[in-house]
């Protein structure tokens, strides 16, 4: 047998495994072929982003959820950059609790990779070992939530400055529990 170039046996190892090397980590996206089908456009990528957020963790991929996207549009139409209230998030959806990531920018519109990392970038404030936080840290721990499997995000021009929702279910950032 002669000698193989890596690239040659990664499609090879891709053909007898039947996996996509360019899609999300190990985990629950990967049971399913396209985890973001759904996604609308200008946030297309930003499930792939969190599910390989989640793979640097060990932590099963998520998939689209459309009810929380219809959720998350419904919470930003008014253009207020503010959490809904925990009420609004209990009982949905098919979930009992449902997490919430914000993200707002000024000028050009944000891409589903560029809010993710954002709020993945929080990981240097996260101490797993102490399960404390040194700043900001809930965006990062809500992404890597072990028990997340759903996530529904939609994007609103507000006028030059964009506001981003992301809905998760089931919500994590229980007080004294870990991640994952």
């Amino acid at each position: 047998m002669g000698h193989r170039s890596p690239a040659r046996l990664l499609i090879l190892l891709v053909a007898a495994c039947g996996t996509d090397p360019s899609g999300p980590g190990p985990g629950g996206g990967d049971d399913d072929p396209n985890p973001g089908a759904g996604e609308p456009t200008e946030l297309m990528g930003i499930t792939a982003a969190h599910n390989a957020v989640r793979a640097d963790v060990d932590v099963e991929g998520m998939t689209w959820n459309s009810e929380l996207a219809a959720l998350a549009t419904d919470f930003i139409a008014d253009c207020q950059f503010e959490h809904s209230s925990s009420g609004e998030r209990m009982g949905v959806a098919g979930f009992q609790y449902i997490g919430e990531n914000l993200f707002s920018s000024g000028g050009s519109k944000p891409t589903g990779q560029q809010i993710t990392d954002a709020w993945a970038s929080e990981k240097s404030d996260y101490d797993y070992n102490s399960n404390s936080c040194s700043g900001v840290c809930g965006h990062y721990t809500q992404i890597v939530w072990r028990d997340s499997t759903d996530l529904g995000c939609a994007m609103k021009d507000c006028g030059g400055s964009y506001i981003v929702s992301c809905e998760y279910g089931p919500g994590g950032n229980f007080n004294g529990q870990r991640p994952y």
